[in-house]
């Protein structure tokens, strides 16, 4: 309850919602955006929920006076016990019947079944609503190096160059002629030096930049469409029906797999030589089922809501109405007549 006060719910109303799990109702919350909303409130308006104000009137005037936790919904008695013994005799002899037609289920029905669990006891169960969103952005990776590397490489070169060599050299000649005076200064004490001279190679080297590497990087850019999935939570009511019984009506409600099987033997008689399979009149069989559990229309006779049948139908599925009457009828015919008595 306290739960429920949290949520926004006046202190009355929760007190009141809180008094009819105690008797057995089931409440429902669902958190859910407000896109959703309406399509939440539009499944639980098909389910039929109770007017938790009329009935918290009827209480009152029973003699309810407030919500108490501890409180008993009745007080067994010796008649109570035997009809609880009477009702625990039959469950078990319905839990045999259905075990033995849990055999004949095919596997992935079973796996189904497992897959539902019962809450028993709480007094509210939160079903959490998730969406995903998909943030599509970008980061940098990288995809390669390149690198350069520098190094000095030798290698021999030869080059032909001439040189040129002096060299001295004494000859002594014979001479015989008479000396004069000229000859006698040069006999003189004298010295007389001759330089030798030759030619070296010389090599030089000249540095000269021939070529240039440049490192430079391209950018471009690319549009790249990123697909994915965002899932989110929906959560469909459905409400097991009571089986009460009254004195002058009872109601039977059933679910559409109860009359699959009818129905299929029906199309089988009535469609099955033109062609089309069962999954094409499905529907219509289905349209005629939720006519006749449709507690708007309880009552009323197939010519009185046959107009407002077709416009819905029509609505749903333009220019079919004429192909799929007979089928939508059927399913009505033996729904109607099997949930009011």
């Amino acid at each position: 309850m306290d739960t429920l006060v949290d949520l926004g719910v006046p202190y009355d109303e929760a007190h009141s919602y809180a008094e009819g799990v105690r008797r057995g109702s089931a409440l429902v919350v669902v958190e859910s955006s407000d896109d959703r909303a309406e399509r939440g409130m539009e499944i639980l308006r098909r389910l039929h929920p109770v007017n938790i104000h009329e009935r918290t009137a009827q209480w009152r005037q029973e003699g309810w006076t407030g919500y108490d936790a501890n409180a008993l919904t009745s007080t067994p008695t010796s008649s109570a016990t035997t009809t609880t013994r009477r009702s625990q005799e039959q469950a078990h002899a319905e839990t045999r019947m259905a075990d033995k037609r849990a055999a004949t289920v095919p596997p992935q029905e079973r796996a189904q079944a497992r897959a539902q669990r019962r809450v028993e006891g709480q007094e509210e169960i939160a079903i959490p609503v998730v969406e995903e969103d998909i943030s599509v952005g970008k980061r940098e990776v990288e995809h390669g190096h390149v690198r350069l590397y520098t190094h000095v490489k030798e290698q021999p070169v030869e080059e032909s160059v001439r040189l040129r060599e002096e060299k001295v050299t004494v000859e002594r000649r014979p001479v015989d002629r008479p000396a004069t005076d000229a000859d006698f200064a040069a006999a003189g004490k004298e010295v007389i030096e001759v330089t030798e001279t030759a030619e070296e190679a010389v090599v030089s080297k000249r540095a000269r930049v021939v070529e240039e590497v440049v490192v430079h990087k391209e950018v471009t850019e690319r549009t790249e469409r990123v697909r994915g999935t965002e899932r989110h939570t929906e959560v469909d009511v459905q409400r097991e029906p009571e089986t009460s019984t009254q004195t002058r009506r009872v109601t039977v409600t059933q679910d559409f797999a109860t009359y699959d099987p009818l129905f299929r033997k029906h199309y089988t008689t009535a469609f099955a030589s033109g062609g089309a399979t069962y999954t094409a009149y499905e529907p219509a069989y289905r349209y005629g089922y939720e006519l006749g559990t449709n507690e708007r229309y309880r009552g009323r006779d197939w010519t009185a809501l046959e107009a407002d049948a077709r416009r819905d139908w029509e609505a749903r599925h333009p220019s079919t109405w004429e192909r799929f009457k007979d089928a939508i009828r059927y399913g009505w015919d033996n729904v109607h007549a099997r949930t009011s008595v």
